[in-house]
């Protein structure tokens, strides 16, 4: 048998890549709900201090962002992240959830997207 989840990483260009794989045994409902939780990352990882939904576009887009906090020297970060869901078209019955950081240039970021002010004075960390 097979891990249930793989989970790659790759930094370069100053982006972290994060490439998670796996089985979930839950319903599409159930995925968006967990999707949508992200204020609960604090309460589970060390690493977050806070963590909110900025905008939800649809049941299957949303914009999001967490206060990363990391051992000393590294100073506190913003993570930003637009999520979608969709089907994977290449695998029957499959979900796929991606998430990146928004492109400074790109005309989509809704207004109401932007960095909470407490977190404003952190570096942002682009992630793809």
């Amino acid at each position: 048998s097979s891990p249930w989840l793989k989970v790659y990483t790759r930094s370069g260009e100053g982006k972290l890549s994060i490439h998670a794989h796996g089985v979930m045994f839950a319903t599409a409902a159930e995925l968006l709900a967990v999707l949508r939780e992200v204020d609960l990352l604090p309460q589970w990882n060390r690493y977050c201090d806070t963590a909110s939904v900025l905008k939800s576009t649809s049941q299957k887009e949303l914009w999001a962002v967490a206060g990363v906090r990391l051992p000393w020297p590294v100073p506190p970060q913003t993570l930003r992240v637009h999520a979608k869901l969709g089907v994977d078209r290449k695998r029957r019955r499959a979900i796929v959830a991606a998430a990146r950081s928004p492109q400074i240039d790109e005309p989509s970021i809704p207004s109401d997207a932007s960095i909470p002010r407490d977190l404003l004075g952190r570096l942002e960390l682009p992630v793809e």
